[in-house]
C-alpha cells in the first residue's frame, strides 16, 4: 500500500540498519546491482531522520521503499525492490493484485521475530567502498 507522495530524485530503500537480515537483503541487492537511480538508507540515519517522520523510523519491522508514487512497506516494497532492480522478476508484480492484508502476514511473523531468529548488530553496517556512493 502507498503512502504519502513524496518527491525524490532516487528511489531510496530504507532499512533497520542493525538487522542482519536486513542488512543480508541490501548486500542481496547490491549483488544483483543496484540501478543508479536507486540508494540505500538505515532508517536510524541521517537521511531517514530528514526525509521520513519519526512513526516511519520508529517502525524499524518493515523495509521502506520511497518512490515517485509514495511509500511502499512490507511485501510491497521488496516486490517492488526487486522487480526495478531486474527488469526479469517485473513479473513478481502480480503478486501486487493480492491485498497486503493476505500478502503480509509471513512478512510481518518474520519481521517481528527476525532479531531472534538472525541476530542484530551493535552498529549499522559500514558499506565498502563500492557501495559507498548508493548509500545515503
Amino acid at each position: 500500500m502507498a503512502g504519502q507522495k513524496v518527491e525524490t530524485t532516487f528511489k531510496v530503500i530504507y532499512f533497520d540498519g542493525v538487522c542482519n537480515l536486513c542488512d543480508s537483503f541490501v548486500s542481496f541487492l547490491f549483488k544483483l546491482g543496484l540501478p543508479p537511480n536507486m540508494r540505500v538508507a538505515s532508517l536510524q540515519g541521517n537521511y531517514a531522520h530528514e526525509h521520513l517522520d519519526s512513526k516511519e523510523r520508529e517502525n524499524l519491522s518493515s523495509v521502506i521503499y520511497q518512490t515517485g508514487q509514495g511509500l511502499h512497506r512490507e511485501s510491497g516494497a521488496v516486490i517492488r525492490i526487486l522487480s526495478d532492480i531486474k527488469p526479469y522478476l517485473y513479473p513478481l508484480r502480480i503478486f501486487l493484485l493480492i491485498p497486503a492484508i493476505l500478502r503480509d502476514p509471513l512478512y510481518q511473523f518474520i519481521a517481528k521475530n527476525r532479531y531472534r531468529f538472525f541476530g542484530k548488530r551493535d552498529t549499522c553496517r559500514l558499506p565498502s567502498e563500492k557501495e559507498r556512493e548508493y548509500f545515503l
